[in-house]
């Protein structure tokens, strides 16, 4: 009889060989994936914002590092009720505090100054802006010259629609000593982008990826592959699909009710009004609300650059989308809400970098109207 064992053991070594061989390959897959995603990523000045930065601000030495401290300070902590918070950043340009708060210039809470606390996404937090070009530092600027020193604080936080804003403030409200007196919300592009990307009126931002990495950890606890898509391949392959849904152009709105979606979310909207309203009684501060523009609303002379944004296949749908609440948003007449939609329609010098952020002189003009809002009130 033949003995069974060498062949038995041969088996075995090949399939040790052939486990390795695999391990081998998989891991060098992981390898390549892992520099092709830090490549992707390391870019600041490819086809972005990063690049429009630099076209925007011609002859500015700060440019440049702008671009790089803006993508370097994309780290964000988990947040209890607001989801995520910009995590700490110290840069030439851009600094955030321990508190995740961007810091403002001409800000002074050394005394009982007036204070201002306000709230926004990513365009209020000043993307696209040094520090001492945001909304929040330019205000602050304008009492300074004013001769009224005041004590504004940026609460703005990137991809924040007004519900969480609203959060932040009751969360605020509690714990801070230094209550405000007056409270100002910027906002419309993330409440559009939001509903827009969702199909609902009341999320906040990227609210299925969330939703989906949340309920993935229990059927990660009953065994399953999803861990998987967290490998730098899996991430090689989103970014890329990402990259190349982007270039083939825009996708509708996932709804079968658009114009049922569009008054949800502005009435939504409205209603955290309501809210605020509230809370003002209660705490004894004024409030503004103010609807922000973008490039695809309004009468603005646009530019070039500006046009193109306009005129871009992947924001088609997205340019009528905007379009569609803001009409609705039009219709709105409270005294402490400010339609700001047509801000730029006298201004012919390029101010926006994409469809929602805009440079310094822009964040200027809006400024300017709120200051004027804000010292009307006040006397």
């Amino acid at each position: 009889m033949v003995s069974t064992a060498p062949r038995a053991q041969g088996a075995l070594a090949g399939l040790f060989r052939f486990v390795a061989v695999t391990v081998i390959l998989l891991a060098g897959l992981e390898l390549i994936s892992f520099i092709a995603v830090r490549v992707l990523q390391a870019s600041v000045f490819e086809e972005t914002q990063g690049a429009r930065m630099l076209a925007a601000y011609p002859g500015q030495s700060w440019a440049p590092v702008l671009a790089r401290e803006e993508k370097a300070a994309r780290q964000f902590s988990y947040e209890p009720y607001t989801v995520w918070r910009t995590a700490p950043f110290h840069g030439e340009v851009v600094n955030f505090e321990a508190d995740g708060l961007r810091r403002t210039y001409h800000s002074h809470c050394d005394a009982n100054e007036y204070t201002i606390w306000m709230f926004g996404g990513s365009t209020m937090r000043g993307n696209g802006s040094p520090d001492w070009g945001t909304i929040p530092s330019q205000l602050a600027e304008l009492f300074e010259q004013a001769g009224q020193r005041a004590c504004v604080r940026n609460y703005g936080e990137g991809a924040w629609v007004n519900t969480q804003e609203v959060t932040q403030l009751m969360l605020a409200l509690k714990s801070e000593a230094r209550k405000p007196n007056l409270v100002i919300f910027y906002d419309g592009a993330n409440e559009t982008f939001a509903s827009y990307q969702s199909g609902r009126s009341d999320v906040h931002m990227n609210f299925d990826t969330i939703k989906n990495q949340f309920e993935s950890q229990a059927s990660a606890r009953r065994g399953s592959f999803a861990y998987l898509l967290h490998s730098n391949t899996a991430q090689l392959v989103f970014s890329l699909a990402t990259r190349a849904a982007q270039r083939a152009g825009d996708r509708p709105v996932p709804t079968k009710d658009p114009d049922g979606l569009a008054r949800a979310t502005v009435t939504n909207y409205f209603a955290n009004m309501d809210v605020v309203d509230a809370l003002a009684r209660q705490y004894g501060f004024d409030y503004a609300f103010f609807w922000q523009p973008v490039v695809f609303a309004g009468d603005k002379p646009l530019i070039a650059a500006e046009e193109q944004i306009r005129q871009a296949k992947k924001q088609a749908l997205l340019a009528e989308w905007c379009l569609r609440v803001n009409k609705l948003v039009a219709q709105q007449q409270r005294p402490h809400f400010h339609d700001l939609t047509d801000a730029f329609d006298n201004t012919h010098e390029l101010l926006f970098i994409d469809w929602c952020h805009i440079i310094i002189s822009g964040n200027h003009q809006i400024a300017e109207r709120m200051f004027e809002v804000a010292r009307h009130r006040i006397s």
